[in-house]
């Protein structure tokens, strides 16, 4: 149940910084097209970096919450023999589901952290350039699709975190019929 708690709040602690890097492509768009912001205005950048971090260590610990859970239940469907029942076969499913969301959750907010510190370096070196120049707009392009795509990987990290939470909901009631199966 902590698990499935926990993906759920998942989902808002990885919007979070999505909204930030859409708030930093803004501002570099701006740039480009000759605004008054500097890129200096991109204040956004560090604290998604913050928060992805936050994102990355909640689906650390989601992830070893769930390993010890499984762990567990392990234990008990050896103890009692539940080999052959369907329900155990159905939660064993689920939580292989549960594990490899929660990698592709954690590989999403890798790579947007990677690509966000990537934009963060590029987003230096327009400033060796004056402002109308060729080599500028390049750079501020680059640093532009290198925040893109930390907010697709965001996304991504996202659709998996849902994942993830489907996945744990249909495990906590695959374990309630494999306990409880008299009561449903």
């Amino acid at each position: 149940m902590f698990v499935a708690d926990g993906a759920t709040g998942l989902i808002e602690t990885v919007r979070t910084p999505d909204r930030k890097l859409a708030a930093c492509v803004h501002v570099l768009r701006t740039l480009e097209k000759g605004g008054a912001s500097t890129a200096d205005d991109v204040q956004e950048a560090p604290s998604a970096r913050a928060f992805l971090d936050d994102a990355r260590r909640e689906l650390v610990r989601l992830r070893e919450l769930h390993g010890t859970a499984s762990h567990v239940f392990d234990l008990y469907h050896v103890l009692l023999g539940l080999e052959d029942e369907p329900w155990w076969q159905h939660w064993e499913r689920h939580s292989r589901d549960t594990s490899r969301y929660a990698c592709y959750a954690l590989r999403g907010v890798r790579s947007a952290t990677s690509y966000l510190m990537a934009s963060r370096r590029a987003l230096v070196m327009p400033r060796s350039f004056p402002h109308p120049s060729a080599d500028w707009t390049a750079w501020m392009s680059e640093a532009r699709s290198l925040l893109r795509l930390a907010m697709l990987a965001s996304a991504m990290a996202m659709l998996a975190s849902r994942e993830m939470r489907d996945a744990v909901k249909e495990e906590v009631d695959d374990a309630w019929m494999v306990f409880f199966p008299s009561v449903v």
